[in-house]
């Protein structure tokens, strides 16, 4: 055993036993005598945060869904349809956030906008049409409402842009004027004329884009409901678990460095004192006195 030898006041010396210096007390030669202090802290911050999960009011989500596109099986087999719709369902899943879906959701929640935008947002799922609407408050019912009330202001916005293209309009102008010049082709060069064919050939042109314009804005409706907001889940147990697993990490930090400590502690004192063996030495012989200056020896006589 390493140590060293200190003088003892009555002349002899002790052995002073420690512990290398290069080999101190390891993190599991800590845990494993002193695994008390390593528990406490654990069971102590976990009991800390059940109660704070318990008592923290939990925060409520509902989800509605919307599909972009409609239900028709035969366009839905058109070439490319399928990839325009998940296009539009980005798209549209972006316009959550626009004044012309807030602002009808919160005049009818009696809400701020901005408090709506806190609360509510939008994405598609994956690769497919579907948008995912979700909402969040610390009231259930609030947060269905929420949920469906945006949902339908979604599908509003989608009809309102659908409807206000402004190619119908042109196209209407164009058609006109196109028939004007088809009538004073006729007048003036004969029903048969190529002129009058041409000039009839550009008005039927421009009647169809109108009717399939027109067409386009009577089927506006390519954002449906796919299934509103039944019920809202809570965030009780995520959260408990949570602050469970972050007590338990704090808890093993707190309670290996309290071990240390104490390890460390332990070490220190048997270094100074508390493991220690003493080496007697034989006691020294008296050293003779000198005899005194001037004064002649005692003579012996028998």
């Amino acid at each position: 055993m390493a140590g060293r030898f200190r003088d003892d006041q009555n002349g002899g010396a002790r052995f002073v036993a420690r512990r290398s210096e290069g080999n101190p007390i390891g993190v599991y030669d800590a845990i494993r005598r002193y695994w008390p202090a390593v528990l406490l802290p654990v069971l102590a911050l976990c009991g800390v945060a059940l109660v704070l999960a318990q008592n923290r009011a939990p925060t409520y989500h509902a989800e509605a869904r919307l599909n972009v596109g409609g239900f028709n099986i035969t366009a839905q087999e058109v070439p490319g349809f399928a990839g325009g719709a998940i296009q539009l369902a980005t798209t549209y899943s972006r316009a959550v956030y626009s004044p012309s879906v807030l602002k009808p959701v919160a005049k009818k929640l009696h809400r701020k906008p901005e408090r709506i935008m806190s609360e509510v947002s939008a994405s598609p799922v994956g690769d497919s049409p579907v948008i995912r609407v979700d909402a969040s408050s610390k009231n259930q019912a609030e947060a269905i409402a929420v949920a469906n009330a945006t949902a339908k202001a979604i599908t509003s916005y989608a009809v309102t842009l659908a409807r206000s293209n402004p190619d119908s309009s042109r196209l209407l102008r164009e058609y006109a004027a196109a028939r004007k010049k088809q009538l004073a082709a006729q007048r003036k060069h004969g029903l048969n004329s190529t002129q009058a064919d041409l000039a009839g050939l550009r008005s039927r042109t421009l009647a169809t884009l109108y009717g399939y314009s027109v067409g386009g804005q009577a089927s506006s409706n390519v954002v449906q409901l796919l299934t509103p907001a039944l019920t809202a889940s809570n965030d009780r147990s995520s959260v408990r678990e949570q602050y469970l697993a972050g007590a338990l990490l704090g808890g093993l930090a707190i309670g290996l460095l309290l071990a240390m400590l104490i390890a460390r502690s332990v070490e220190a004192r048997v270094e100074t004192g508390g493991q220690t063996r003493r080496i007697r030495t034989a006691p020294r012989a008296p050293v003779p006195e000198e005899p005194l200056a001037g004064r002649p020896e005692p003579v012996h006589t028998e």
